[in-house]
């Protein structure tokens, strides 16, 4: 995020409500219709902190800025940029989005190069016993 202070922030609020509602619509919808007929596996409403997850969308303008989402996190995720098919789609599994584990490196092999950055930046060696390590090699990326 940008190094701006409260005084030099700035929200499109016409947007920002517009997330809002829609968000909220959509989580009518999820509540009222689809987890009654048994079609989402889980219940994605964001009720109760929808508005405080849009700003924070709205404030990630820079290129190195960046944020995870959890599963209750579909108001940050539209003010982002998510397609609202994908939106709707994602509770009931059938989005094109992928879900994957804690990611650490891209391959599988690439484990040992990550223990050594670890090292580096911790100023250990691969033979310190006390040293920060993940264990296994499982923090790769699956699809």
């Amino acid at each position: 995020m940008s190094s701006n202070t409260a005084a030099d922030l700035t929200f499109d609020w016409k947007k920002i409500g517009y997330y809002l509602l829609l968000s909220r619509a959509m989580d009518d919808i999820e509540e009222q219709e689809l987890v009654p007929a048994k079609l989402v596996f889980n219940q994605f409403s964001a009720r109760g902190h929808d508005l405080a997850q849009i700003l924070l969308g709205s404030l990630l303008t820079h290129p190195h800025d960046g944020a995870t989402g959890y599963y209750r996190s579909r108001p940050f995720v539209l003010s982002l940029g998510l397609d609202i098919e994908d939106a709707v789609a994602s509770p009931m599994a059938k989005s094109a989005l992928v879900a994957t584990n804690d990611v650490h490196y891209i391959k599988q092999a690439d484990q040992e190069a990550h223990d050594v950055l670890i090292c580096l930046q911790q100023g250990n060696l691969l033979s310190d016993t006390n040293r920060m390590r993940y264990s296994g090699d499982q923090f790769y990326m699956k699809s």
